[in-house]
Parts: structure tokens; C-alpha cells; sequence
């Protein structure tokens, strides 16, 4: 046996048996018992997987609950505008102290200044403020109507038709034309580009304009002018 050979094993056997897999003795080098201990606990906490979901092509009888393709952006309706304002205004902590001192100005001999000293002020500027949310919300809901109204090529029932936004449901079958807004979530088919990929734009999610390039999926065979075979 060489002497390097000897040298090494004399070195082994200063390392305890339970460390002896590391060459030298390190303490960062052992595992700790607390990374266990909080990998157990992240897969405990974490969100079960959802379940799996059949589609069914051109089939929106049998694609059942499933929510619809319109959005909004507004923050309040003719309905729920009057508590929704008062329950944010007052959620505030200056407006609920003035609303306190108001209250309390109503009730005589409690304070010296008149009873609509402060309760003036504090309707003029939740005036002024519902009349900035109800021009803001106003404009949402243009800017919702406007994004809902655009119009996509569907395939359904063996031809092509135009239809809006909110009409398009899970399953459809989508020809989005070149420049064009994508309307929903989609799985890429196939397209007019070799190998069928595209490019597509994200700058209304991230404000990247630079292009992407996604593929159509794996199960679809594709041939060099970029149709999908099957």
C-alpha cells in the first residue's frame, strides 16, 4: 500500500461513521434536520392540485361551467356604489375621526363651535370625491365595452363567423389574423409560420414589447409550411 493510500485512511478514521461520506469533517456540510422539518411543512400548506378538466371541441353543451369571456374592471355598480363608497371613505382613519367630532357637535353643550363646523366640510369633500369615483368608474366601464365589443373569427358548425369577445366560449376553435388582439386563454393549434409558431406581444400583461415566440403542441403534427396534419 502506498503511503498516500495510508495517509487517506487515517484521515478517514478521525471522521466519525455517520459523516464518514464527506471527505473532511465540515459542520455547514451536514444536512439539517429543520430543512426537513420546513419542506414537510411547505408541502402541507401548499394549495391542493386542481382537478383535471375535459374539453370538448365545438361541444359548448357539454363545456359546462365554465365562466364567461367578459371583464370588468369597474369597481362599483348602480347597486352596491352607495355602501361600497360610504364603507372605503370611512374606512379611512381622517374620516372617521371627522365624522366623530361632526356627531358630536350635534349635541348641545357639547361644543363650543356651531354644529355644522366640521360636518360641512366633510360632506363637501365626500361629494366631491363620489363625483371622481363615479367619472373614474365611467370610464372603466367604456374601456371594458370597448375591449368586450371586438370581434374574433370562430369556427363553429363547419364554417368560419365572426363573433364578439364575449360570445366566445371553451372549445371554440379561434383564428386570430395577423396584429391582431388574442380575446382569451388560448392553446396554439397551429399557424401560417413554418413549424406553425408565431409571435405574439405581451405588452398589455408585463409592457414587454419585445416578441415572443410560442409553439403549437406536440401532440399535433406539423409540416414544413407551418399546417397542422391529423
Amino acid at each position: 500500500m502506498s503511503q498516500d493510500s495510508q495517509e487517506l485512511n487515517e484521515i478517514s478514521s478521525l471522521v466519525p461513521p455517520e459523516r464518514s461520506r464527506y471527505p473532511f469533517y465540515c459542520p455547514w456540510a451536514v444536512p439539517n434536520p429543520l430543512t426537513h422539518i420546513q419542506d414537510i411543512w411547505k408541502r402541507w400548506r401548499a394549495p391542493p392540485l386542481p382537478p383535471q378538466r375535459t374539453i370538448y371541441i365545438n361541444d359548448p353543451a357539454r363545456n359546462g361551467g365554465f365562466c364567461h369571456n367578459r371583464i370588468s374592471t369597474t369597481k362599483y355598480s348602480i347597486v352596491t356604489f352607495i355602501p361600497r363608497f360610504v364603507y372605503d371613505q370611512f374606512r379611512r382613519y381622517a374620516n372617521l375621526f371627522f365624522l366623530l367630532i361632526a356627531s358630536l357637535q350635534q349635541i348641545p353643550g357639547v361644543s363650543p363651535t356651531g354644529q355644522f363646523t366640521t360636518a360641512v366640510p366633510l360632506l363637501l369633500v365626500l361629494l366631491a370625491t363620489a363625483v371622481k369615483e363615479i367619472i373614474e368608474d365611467l370610464r372603466r366601464y367604456r374601456a371594458d365595452n370597448k375591449e368586450n365589443g371586438r370581434r374574433v373569427w370562430v369556427y363553429r358548425e363547419g364554417q368560419l363567423s365572426e363573433h364578439v369577445w364575449t360570445q366566445v366560449v371553451v372549445g371554440d376553435i379561434v383564428k386570430v389574423t395577423n396584429k391582431a388582439f388574442i380575446p382569451a386563454d388560448l392553446l396554439l393549434l397551429t399557424s401560417s409560420e413554418p413549424q406553425g409558431i408565431c409571435y405574439i406581444e405581451t405588452s398589455n400583461l408585463d409592457g414587454e414589447t419585445n416578441l415572443k415566440i410560442r409553439q403549437p403542441c406536440s401532440v399535433i403534427p406539423q409540416d414544413e409550411q407551418g399546417k397542422g396534419g391529423g
